[in-house]
């Protein structure tokens, strides 16, 4: 996930007679593998620098440029670091074209933005005459940063807004410089802010790609039991106890001790539901019930709000669409690939461990950064399962159980890994009681940006579509 690391110099002045600013690095060294992202602006419309170097070699490039026509010119510029600038006595130089006229320039230091194509998009909003300046921006990666050099005339005071930080305000002669960043999802944001009065401004925007690799969003964004002391009950609706980043994807499972279907997934979210995808029902027959695990998962351009209802809708097994003693769990992660590979093409432990706390899967294969997830369902009488011990390896997401009856404890038990290398891998975990079933299932799934064999990463849409019900009795 991108991050902010510092601001490490700004320069504002006239300059006169010099066509180079040269800014000295401050006292923390910019550290390789991080990203400097320079802002510059000036009182000319075609005052573009015609280079930019560094005292460490590193090599700059040219996102934006806004210009030729009006009073001033802005743009920005990057570099990845390959080579340490070091506190103190680092410098940047910049090169313009002219020797001429105030000259605002900053620099911003930043982590986790995409090694080899960090560029995902630029736009350039025209110099006009408003008080109210905007430059929308179309994000297209998840946790991507977007940034926008703003420049006019000096000593106004500029109010952010859209979810930006203004970073400083630099300020020359007669000119000034709104260092503008946010971090934000696959979705439209928009960098519009209002001035004190009309002023004339220029700005240039650019949207950086995140690395690739997945991060965990909320580690338990929802969990609900509905015990039924052995009558038949709808599946658990769950209420979200925390909001879900943009460009997250949300996983749900429910259990229960019945093989019906889950036939769709809807929540209230105030932009209207998400396209949930029903991906898996795992039913396996032992002791004479059905143990059951339904998935489904949706991705969320825009989040989704703390408070948030998530209602399964189902019908068929013995009791009509009810079952007993369900349970209810989700989580969500950020930086998942959207699109491509089956997410769940993984096997499922057949058949379940019985009289045992214990559940593993070896051999679950990870592409580069993805993501991998196990999850248990656990029934058991005379003890709690709770709590459950992951595995080496493996963190935990989600460990929950509570009473049914007098007996009988449900739980679960969700763990994860993120290998930074394709491999073979294991998840999981061990519960507090030996219990007479364990039904687990997991799943593998790629960072954005990421491959394998059989398809890509492409953003624009959430596939594969529903996948037909697998039973393993």
């Amino acid at each position: 996930m991108i991050a902010y690391v510092q601001k490490p110099a700004t320069f504002a002045g006239t300059n006169s007679g010099v066509a180079n600013v040269v800014l000295t690095n401050g006292s923390q060294a910019v550290a390789v593998g991080n990203y400097m992202v320079l802002m510059w602006g000036a009182a000319d419309p075609n005052y573009n620098p015609s280079g930019i170097v560094d005292s460490a070699g590193n090599t700059w490039h040219q996102a934006e440029f806004s210009g030729a026509e009006g009073f001033w010119s802005c743009g920005i510029w990057y570099a990845k670091v390959e080579t340490e600038l070091p506190a103190n006595t680092g410098t940047i130089t910049v090169t313009f074209q002219a020797t001429w006229h105030d000259k605002v320039v900053a620099v911003m230091e930043f982590s986790g933005i995409h090694a080899t194509a960090p560029l995902s998009d630029t736009a350039v909003k025209n110099g006009t005459w408003s008080a109210s300046p905007t430059n929308p921006v179309a994000g297209t990666c998840s946790q991507g940063l977007a940034v926008t050099a703003l420049v006019t005339s000096g000593n106004q005071a500029y109010t952010v807004a859209g979810g930006f930080t203004d970073q400083d305000t630099v300020v020359s002669a007669g000119y000034q410089l709104e260092p503008l960043w946010r971090l934000a999802g696959r979705a439209t944001f928009d960098s519009a802010g209002t001035f004190a009065s009309a002023q004339n401004y220029r700005s240039a925007s650019a949207v950086f790609k995140a690395a690739p690799g997945v991060t965990l969003d909320v580690g338990q964004l929802a969990a609900g039991p509905a015990s039924s002391s052995g009558s038949a009950v709808a599946l658990t609706a769950l209420t979200t106890g925390s909001a879900v980043a943009s460009g997250a994807t949300i996983w749900c499972f429910w259990t229960g001790y019945d093989a019906m279907n889950l036939d769709s997934v809807s929540d209230n979210g105030a932009g209207g539901s998400l396209a949930w995808k029903v991906d898996m029902r795992c039913s396996v027959l032992s002791a004479g019930a059905h143990y059951t695990v339904w998935a489904a998962r949706a991705y969320a351009p825009a989040g989704l709000a703390s408070g948030t209802v998530i209602t399964p809708a189902t019908s068929g097994g013995t009791y009509g669409g009810l079952t007993r003693d369900p349970l209810g769990v989700a989580f969500s992660f950020n930086g998942v690939s959207a699109s491509g590979r089956d997410p769940y093409d993984q096997p499922i432990q057949n058949p379940p461990e019985q009289g045992t706390g214990t559940w593993s899967k070896t051999g679950i294969t990870s592409a580069p950064g993805g993501l991998l997830v196990g999850l248990a369902f656990s029934q058991g009488s005379g003890g709690d399962p709770y709590p459950s011990t992951p595995d080496a390896g493996t963190t935990e997401i989600v460990d929950y159980s509570y009473r049914a009856d007098d007996t009988n404890y449900v739980g679960a038990t969700a763990v994860y890994r993120i290998e930074a290398n394709a491999g073979s891998y294991a998840l999981g975990a061990h519960f507090n009681y030996a219990l007479n079933a364990v039904e687990p299932l997991w799943f593998s799934c790629f960072a954005e940006g990421q491959s394998w064999a059989g398809g890509s990463d492409s953003p624009a849409t959430l596939a594969p579509a529903r996948r037909s019900a697998r039973s393993l009795t």
